[in-house]
């Protein structure tokens, strides 16, 4: 990598880090080192990564509320980072989209604890690379909104 790319690289992972993005994310956008990454979330944010690995979607979207937050911030996604989201996951649309279900969350005055749970931009970027790669998908109720099923949900 050229010293100019690894430059806006570098500024990219900084940002990503900053809104919350776990360090493997990161990784995989920007093709930067994991250790590198872990040491610059450190700087930013002063503590260290999180360890272990993130859940799958079928763990996330356990219980209907959970699947209506899925479906909302999904449906945001797909809306702003159009069709381009079902062959690559678009960071810079599922942050734009997170930023708008956080608001429509305000706005419903939908609390953070049970029975409801905001879900997290990594739940939200697991929900966004399994509609990527067809686990996922929105589909069209009979009364016109989107909702997401997930390969091997629990939840009908």
């Amino acid at each position: 990598m050229n010293t100019p790319n690894r430059r806006e690289m570098i500024n990219r992972a900084a940002m990503l880090l900053d809104a919350g993005y776990r360090t493997t994310i990161v990784a995989l956008d920007t093709g930067l080192n994991g250790q590198y990454l872990r040491e610059l979330h450190k700087e930013i944010t002063g503590r260290p990564p999180r360890a272990g690995q993130l859940p799958e979607a079928d763990a996330i979207v356990n219980t209907r509320r959970v699947l209506v937050e899925g479906s909302l911030l999904m449906g945001l996604y797909v809306e702003i980072g159009g069709p381009e989201v079902y062959r690559q996951v678009d960071l810079d649309a599922l942050s734009r989209a997170y930023r708008a279900y956080l608001q429509a969350r305000k706005e419903a005055c939908l609390p953070d604890t049970k029975p409801w749970r905001r879900l997290t931009l990594n739940e939200g970027w697991v929900l966004a690379r399994d509609l990527r790669s067809r686990q996922a998908a929105l589909k069209r109720c009979s009364c016109g909104c989107l909702y997401l099923m997930v390969s091997r949900q629990r939840i009908h």
